[in-house]
């Protein structure tokens, strides 16, 4: 593009005045600057470079040690987090076990510490679930403070508790032996299994356990004990801590220590073994990298602390230190437990920051600094010595001015221009045409130079590959060839070909430089498209995760993506240009070799499904997707394919079908089950739930027989209920005589050759059996016992999904004959009131809503009386609650008596009586309220010698339809009957009129 002709306007030539100040400020400043540096390497080009190598080395120094330092701290942060969070873990479960103490003292506390029996303190035990929900818990237990004259009475007792226990407890003694004006006996375990040498150990009577009973009952607060071995362990080395906790008769902790040792009644606590503790806590694979150190560190005396190792991951107590290779890598942290502080420490095992790149970057960072202080002195010495050829270049530009004439035609018509530079004269002559190439007018600048082209003209990215080539050509003297770009004053950015040669003189000497320069913009950036297309279909392949490639018609390959090399595990120069069969020799490839052919025959597309080895000689089932092309004269150019590995979808439909039909038998089972669960619910009586049970079994558990037995909760003996099937087991069954009932916990037995048998059968036992114990609300009932029928010893009892099955139907049958029972019993229950005999207010509800409908039904009378004894209140103030229930009694035997068979009497609450009358006008109700209050009247009445004189009620009346069409309504028109009945002066009987606007039941009734 060549200047506009038309001169700039005023505004316009001020405004590049302006422009052009700073600009000759910047170019005086560089040539300044320009001139001081050659002066400087000139002179000081050594002392410069020697001055830069030792600034490098020891910046190379400080970067190295700065980053170790900083992959260090990054390493112990790491470990710190992972520090804290195992230390909450185990923080976590400490106050769980601190829970399980309080839980214990709440019990002893709301029940009476002397009211609890051992039963009730193991069913307690269960509901916590102990052992499964807190590991490393040992036990949980009470102990009992009693005095030396308590102590015989104390023991009689203890072993009648314990009698017929296993082991037998009868001869239950307080131990150690010895008299002690005080003790703290341990009363109670749970579980007692494993724990029995604890039961009657007098706490008071080793320092050790003495100290943290003596600390919580003075502070009430929850107390540890040091680490010691418990009994149960014997001469096992397991170290053991202990939870104490004061129980004080009543509720609550008394406010001073007098008052605390004064209602002081024993201590509660449980056990806890650190090992399993801190096993159970932290996974096995952080233990393995981590070692873990607890030890107590309480003040001993309030000023030393007592250091005591409780866990070493490394050693046991009394072994000698391991040495730790990161020990200075260990975090500490210190937990409250109880009275006493922890320490816990955790040392890495293996190096914290085992990553080998991050290892490797403060060598890295030291040679990167020591690399830029050797470029930087190579740049120095690179500066001087260009200087010093640029004076000679410029002796040469001179020669150059004559040549320059020559080429002006020539470049017009080939469109080039031409520049020629005297070295020796160090002056630039620039063609018409090259202005015009460059975007610039004739004349501007008037003396080009080569600073003024590499500055102003020639792109800055660019500018260093202008300068190289300028000093080849000086250096060698041969013509270099060069593609730059150059920036024309709009802005607009063009590419150019150079061609620049050195000529000299006849002694060799360098005259100039001459160049030709030619715009290639367009055949560039074709060229570039081109590329970037080529370059766009490589990264797309590449991007594409399955293996993809390329087949010129003799079928080798033009072209491929990485994950095709990946998987032949060869790069692709190896591949490019080689059939298959030279890099994956053998019979795998000859299905995809047929297939090749037959592409490349016709135009198509085809997909097989094949068998070929990978990088790691790993056979993989790969589907082959190809598909042939065409070329511009309508010959096959070649084809292209992807291949997509289907091995893993093959193992999981494999998986999935297996899962399946896993999934099928479970649901069947489960149907099965379900059926079993809703026919056993559905049983109005215990004989049609054994019916049941008769009935699924075999089909819940095929090829097998079994018996139901019903046991005896206090004798614990069982009786057949119902069987199934030929089976060994005798009709009678002692509860001792089966494992399964002594461990309260199913069990099967797979081989009876070889496992404990139970001795509930008539001769010898079957070959496999299971027995399941049902329990309802921790109470054995029974024993469902099952067997092979068959002989096939191989043949084990039951699946996993029978056995949970089983188990569930077992849990089931329990609840259900329980559910059973408990409602004949309490079918009785539930309707009468205890104390009268009366029917209740639950039954009143129920039976008022069927009367009442009865009576709309055949439209008849319906009559409610409420009653309630006058001053009943001072029956109970002058001659106790046994006497006014005594009146009670009275009363309902009177209301009994005077009522017919369809009237219903309820004890409504307190000393308040219903009588509801069917078929009964208001007068017939009055006249029966009335027979009730003389007959009540007319008693005499006393109570332990004596005279409780006259008693007497008052009574209220309600009629349906007159006062209300619903209980609640009637209900509320007797008692607001039976209220003016109390204001009249009470022992009368009011019959409440009909209403005549809203009855205000807000009023409150005189006292009784």
């Amino acid at each position: 593009m060549t200047a506009p002709d038309t001169p700039p306007s005023p505004a316009r030539q001020s405004t590049l005045a302006r422009a052009a100040q700073p600009r000759a400020l910047a170019a005086a400043f560089r040539k300044t600057a320009r001139t001081l540096l050659a002066a400087v390497l000139r002179k000081r080009a050594r002392w410069l470079q020697a001055l830069t190598l030792l600034v490098g080395l020891a910046a190379t120094a400080a970067g190295g040690l700065w980053m170790q330092s900083e992959i260090e701290g990054d390493a112990r942060a790491d470990f710190a987090i992972r520090v804290g969070v195992m230390g909450d873990q185990l923080e976590s479960q400490l106050r769980a076990y601190s829970d399980v103490v309080y839980a214990v003292r709440a019990l002893m506390e709301y029940r009476g510490s002397g009211a609890v029996t051992r039963e009730e303190f193991d069913r307690f035990a269960d509901s916590l679930a102990v052992m499964r929900r807190y590991p490393g818990l040992l036990n949980m237990s009470f102990s009992r403070h009693l005095t030396h004259a308590e102590r015989d009475a104390f023991e009689r007792r203890m072993r009648a508790e314990y009698q017929g226990l296993p082991p037998n407890q009868a001869t239950f003694q307080i131990k150690p032996p010895g008299e002690r004006p005080e003790y703290d006996v341990v009363v109670y375990l749970a579980p007692l299994a494993g724990n029995e040498p604890a039961v009657g150990l007098d706490l008071a009577a080793e320092p050790a356990r003495n100290e943290a009973v003596r600390r919580t009952r003075d502070s009430g607060e929850l107390a540890t004990t040091r680490a010691m071995r418990l009994l149960r362990d014997g001469e096992e080395h397991a170290i053991s801590v202990l939870l104490r906790l004061a129980v004080y008769d009543g509720v609550g902790v008394p406010p001073t220590v007098e008052a605390r040792r004064s209602a002081y009644a024993g201590v509660a606590g449980v056990a806890i073994r650190l090992q399993d503790l801190i096993e159970a806590t932290f996974p096995a694979g952080e233990r393995n990298r981590v070692r873990l150190v607890v030890e107590d560190v309480t003040a001993s005396a309030g000023t030393t602390p007592s250091d005591e190792l409780l866990y070493d991951s490394l050693r046991t107590k009394g072994e000698a230190p391991v040495p730790v290779a990161f020990a200075d890598y260990t975090v500490s942290r210190r937990i409250g437990v109880g009275n006493r502080t922890w320490e816990v420490r955790a040392s890495p095992l293996l190096d914290p920051y085992q990553d080998p790149s991050a290892k490797m970057l403060p060598y890295g960072t030291a040679a990167a600094i020591f690399t830029i202080a050797v470029l930087l002195a190579g740049l120095l010495q690179s500066l001087h010595t260009a200087n010093a050829r640029g004076a000679a270049l410029r002796r040469n530009v001179r020669t150059l001015e004559f040549h320059r004439q020559r080429l002006v035609e020539t470049q017009e018509i080939a469109d080039i221009g031409a520049w020629e530079w005297d070295v020796r004269q160090n002056r630039q002559v620039w063609s018409e045409r090259l202005y015009k190439l460059l975007g610039r007018p004739m004349g501007e600048p008037p003396e080009p130079t080569d600073e003024f082209f590499v500055s102003q003209v020639v792109h800055p990215e660019d500018i260093s590959m202008v300068r190289d080539a300028l000093k080849r050509v000086l250096d060698d003297g041969k013509p270099v060839e060069l593609e730059c770009r150059v920036l024309h004053p709009d802005g607009s950015e063009r590419i150019v070909s150079s061609v620049t040669r050195l000529e000299t003189a006849d002694d060799g000497a360098r005259t100039r430089l001459v160049g030709t320069v030619r715009d290639i913009t367009e055949q560039h950036r074709a060229a570039a498209r081109e590329r970037e297309q080529l370059v766009f279909i490589q990264t797309v392949m590449d991007a594409i995760p399955a293996p993809m490639f390329q087949k010129d018609p003799s079928g080798r390959f033009r072209a491929c993506n990485d994950a095709w090399c990946q998987f032949l595990g060869k790069p692709r120069d190896a591949i490019i240009g080689r059939a298959l069969e030279d890099l994956l020799p053998g019979p795998h490839i000859a299905p995809i070799a047929d297939q090749d052919r037959d592409l490349l025959s016709r135009p198509s597309s085809s997909a097989i499904e094949v068998t070929l080895p990978n990088a790691a000689c790993e056979l993989r089932r790969v589907m082959v997707h190809k598909a042939s092309y065409l070329a511009g004269d309508g010959r096959i150019a070649g084809l292209v394919g992807i291949i997509f590995d289907v091995t893993e979808r093959k193992l999981a439909e494999e998986r999935l079908r297996q899962t399946v039909d896993e999934l099928d038998r479970r649901n069947a089972v489960s149907q099965l089950l379900g059926e079993f669960s809703g026919d056993l619910q559905s049983s109005m009586t215990i004989d049609e739930a054994h019916e049941m049970v008769a009935k699924y079994l075999p089909r819940l558990v095929p090829d097998s027989a079994g018996v139901l037995y019903r046991i005896d909760p206090s004798s614990r003996r069982g009786e057949k209920v119902v069987d199934w099937g030929t089976v060994a087991a005798t009709p009678t069954l002692v509860g001792d005589a089966c494992v399964a009932v002594r461990r309260s916990r199913p069990r099967t037995v797979s081989d009876s050759a070889k496992e404990l048998n139970c001795r509930h059968f008539a001769s010898d036992p079957p070959s496999a059996y299971a027995c399941l114990p049902l329990l309802a609300h921790g109470e054995l009932i029974g024993m469902l016992h099952v067997e092979r029928s068959g002989t096939d010893s191989a043949k084990p009892i039951i699946s996993d999904i029978r056995w949970m099955a089983l188990t569930t139907a077992a849990e089931h049958t329990a609840l259900a004959i329980a559910n059973l029972a408990l409602r004949e019993t309490l079918r009785e229950q539930a309707t009468h009131d205890k104390l009268t005999g009366l029917y209740n207010r639950h039954y009143l509800n129920a039976r008022f809503e069927q009367e009442l409908a009865r009576a709309k039904r055949k439209r008849q009378s319906f009559a409610v009386i409420m009653l309630d004894i006058d001053h009943f209140k001072r029956f109970n103030d002058i001659f106790g609650h046994a006497a006014g229930d005594h009146v009670l009694k009275e009363l309902a035997r009177v209301i009994g008596a005077s009522s017919r068979k369809s009237d219903v009497a309820c004890r409504y609450g307190g000393e308040e009586f219903v009588l509801f009358l069917p078929e009964a006008s208001a007068a017939i109700a009055v006249k029966r309220a009335e027979e009730i209050r003389e007959a009540l009247k007319s008693l005499q009445l006393d109570w332990e010698g004596h005279a409780l004189g006259t008693v007497t009620l008052s009574a209220g009346v309600a009629t349906y339809p007159e006062h209300g069409t619903d209980p609640d309504t009637l209900l509320r028109f007797a008692d607001r009957a039976l209220y003016q009945a109390k204001q009249l002066g009470r022992d009368r009987v009011v019959l409440e009129p009909a209403p005549l606007g809203v009855v205000n039941t807000d009023r409150a009734r005189p006292a009784a």
